[in-house]
């Protein structure tokens, strides 16, 4: 383990893993949505974890529509649907009940496709990140996540 592994595993964090695609973006290793495999990219920017609806849908989430419009990664006004995932696990860390968004990222995936890399079912967003006081160490590719109940705001 390195200095960094050993101080987070101390303070309650624990690592998962992290595979770099070849554009670069780090995306989450092992990922499953309502016990289904799930590409899920890590996006630090986005303000909430997020699902393409199409994948939602083939899911079977109950979907109700936000009255916000997304944005981001080429789109502009796109519908927003409120969804709530029972399981969400990432490498054997598992959170329940986790409320995120669904979005038509058709536009985003058919860039990806059109690069020849793995189309993304969604990005795990700064929400989660923050509850869990995430911490990413880029270099080793691994995300630390702080286990326990998420502190109170």
């Amino acid at each position: 383990m390195t200095p960094l592994a050993d101080f987070l595993t101390a303070q309650g964090y624990r690592p998962i893993g992290l595979a770099r695609t070849a554009s670069g973006h780090l995306a989450l290793a092992e990922a499953r949505v309502n016990g289904q495999p799930a590409r899920l990219y890590l996006d630090t920017g986005a303000g909430q974890t997020l699902l393409d609806l199409a994948f939602a849908q083939k899911l079977g989430l109950p979907l109700a529509a936000d009255s916000r419009r997304g944005a981001g990664a080429g789109g502009g006004s796109l519908a927003i649907f409120n969804a709530r995932v029972a399981e969400l696990t990432l490498a054997g860390w598992t959170e329940r009940e986790v409320a995120c968004a669904a979005m038509d990222l058709a536009h985003v995936n058919e860039g990806l496709r059109r690069r020849g890399l793995s189309l993304m079912d969604g990005v795990i967003g700064g929400d989660l990140l923050a509850r869990r006081d995430a911490v990413i160490d880029c270099r080793k590719a691994v995300l630390y996540l702080r286990a326990g109940a998420p502190p109170n705001p």
